[in-house]
């Protein structure tokens, strides 16, 4: 490990991008699971809130699952949708490698992957001693 007088040359001479670039390539687990936790919360990608579900009694037992998406949509009956999404830094794109129930399909990726702005706020919260002591 640099001195800190080493790191702050090295980050003075790295274009900005490339920092961030290198930081996510090496934590794309942590922004994978920020956008799960959008969607445990019921919360789209542009930071609308997903839409209840049509029948009362399916909107109450998914609410006992999952209290904090408060009876909309999550996205998550088994967690194989959830385990599957990933982010591909090198593509700067949150996806799913399986989809096996066309979820991606039925509402669209624009609307599942992506971090809002909420969401935004909470991974740069969490991570940014993470991005310090990365440098």
């Amino acid at each position: 490990m640099g001195t800190v007088q080493q790191t702050y040359n090295e980050l003075q001479q790295a274009p900005p991008a490339q920092i961030i670039d290198e930081f996510l390539q090496s934590n794309a687990d942590t922004v994978a699971e920020e956008n799960r936790q959008q969607l445990l919360r019921g919360e789209q990608a542009d930071g609308n809130k997903m839409r209840g579900y049509a029948l009362a009694f399916y909107e109450a037992k998914k609410e006992q699952m999952n209290p904090m998406a408060e009876g909309r949509m999550d996205l998550k009956l088994t967690g194989a949708f959830h385990r599957s999404i990933l982010f591909d830094p090198r593509a700067e794109e949150i996806k799913s490698n399986s989809d096996p129930h066309d979820l991606v399909g039925r509402y669209g990726d624009d609307t599942i992957f992506g971090l809002n702005d909420e969401s935004r706020a909470k991974y740069v919260e969490k991570n940014e001693q993470k991005f310090i002591d990365y440098y």
